[in-house]
């Protein structure tokens, strides 16, 4: 897939995200499931051409927030099965992004996997003080508290 169609299909569903109006229910269409699916770096790695930063970091982000605007509209629609794959392609791919595992998190207690939910709880943990040298959020520590008390989240 080429850089301007797979813009062209992600932005605009981000847009609506961010917008005031949002519906309840996030829409995912197959195009953009399909379109993320299909997402490899699109830019190859040249270490020494400077040109390339900039565009990969955006495709990066852009890639990385449609993963996320994926994985929680399929908690939304109680599909965690669905969204562990978008919420661990979030995490692989931007390790800093606490919004990632904190819907991995969900999705793997929502399958009754609370074990794996506290690991991936202790790989945030790890992650953003070696990528940020920071202490998670206040909901990454709520959501850790839950599971580990063995509540809903």
């Amino acid at each position: 897939m080429d850089i301007d169609a797979f813009e062209a299909i992600v932005r605009p569903h981000l847009a609506l995200a961010g917008d005031d109006r949002q519906m309840d229910l996030p829409a995912l269409p197959e195009a953009l499931l399909t379109a993320l699916a299909a997402w490899q770096p699109l830019l190859p790695e040249a270490p020494y051409e400077s040109w390339t930063v900039e565009p990969r970091e955006r495709l990066l982000n852009l890639y990385v927030e449609g993963c996320l605007y994926a994985a929680r509209g399929l908690l939304e629609r109680a599909r965690p099965a669905e969204a562990t794959p978008w919420a661990t392609r979030v995490v692989a791919s931007a390790p800093w992004r606490e919004e990632g595992y904190q819907a991995l998190m969900q999705a793997q207690a929502r399958q009754g996997d609370r074990g794996l939910a506290l690991k991936t709880f202790a790989e945030a943990v790890a992650a953003l003080e070696r990528e940020l040298n920071a202490a998670p959020s206040a909901l990454t520590l709520w959501l850790g508290q839950r599971l580990r008390q063995g509540e809903e989240i």
